[in-house]
């Protein structure tokens, strides 16, 4: 269970200077531990094919771990310098989360992922892999969510957001509807009822 009322929405000023200041067609934002079972570089990789589909991408990459400098490598081998930002640690993960199109999310190791929740909270776009922790109890493919497979991330991501980065109304509806399920499954004000009757048994 989650008190969402406890987070700090995201600023709109700081959200606009973001946006601003990682100005592309498509803003994809990742937030995790980089680590190889999150596989952060599956993300730099979509951004990557996403580029070679002629698109105006920019990936923001939150997190530290052991794969920091693998990840630089990787940025400079495929010359993403431009485009793929490692920004490390950040106080204000909810602000750059507000200010992506599309939440990537390619790890192979959640048991309840928070920061899916915290990006369906906001109403983004959350692009997963299927079968991985509790995404199939919450979320529905092309109905809250894209769900791609795990072995196939980048090519399946990249291809959904080529299709669909520009379709807004149907972006927006996602959005919605992850945020009523994220509310309705985790909120603690929605769940209290089912941990007392747990403990009346």
């Amino acid at each position: 269970a989650y008190d969402f009322s406890l987070y700090k929405i995201p600023q709109r000023d700081e959200v606009n200077r973001i946006r601003d200041a990682y100005e592309a067609e498509i803003l994809l934002v990742s937030a995790c531990r980089l680590t190889k079972f999150k596989r952060p570089d599956v993300s730099v990789q979509t951004a990557k094919r996403l580029l070679g589909y002629g698109l105006n991408v920019k990936l923001l990459l939150l997190g530290r771990g052991e794969m920091e400098d693998s990840i630089r490598k990787l940025i400079d081998d495929l010359n993403l310098q431009h485009n793929v930002f490692l920004l490390g640690y950040v106080e204000n993960a909810l602000d750059y989360m507000q200010a992506a199109d599309f939440f990537l999310h390619p790890s192979k190791l959640e048991s309840s992922c928070v920061v899916v929740k915290e990006a369906g909270f906001l109403k983004r776009p959350v692009v997963v892999s299927e079968g991985v922790g509790d995404f199939d109890d919450y979320l529905v493919p092309g109905t809250n969510a894209f769900l791609v497979d795990s072995d196939r991330y980048d090519e399946e991501a990249a291809l959904m957001i080529r299709d669909f980065h520009s379709n807004k109304e149907k972006l927006r509806t996602m959005g919605e509807a992850l945020h009523k399920s994220v509310v309705r499954f985790f909120d603690v004000d929605e769940v209290i009822g089912k941990y007392d009757e747990l403990n009346r048994t």
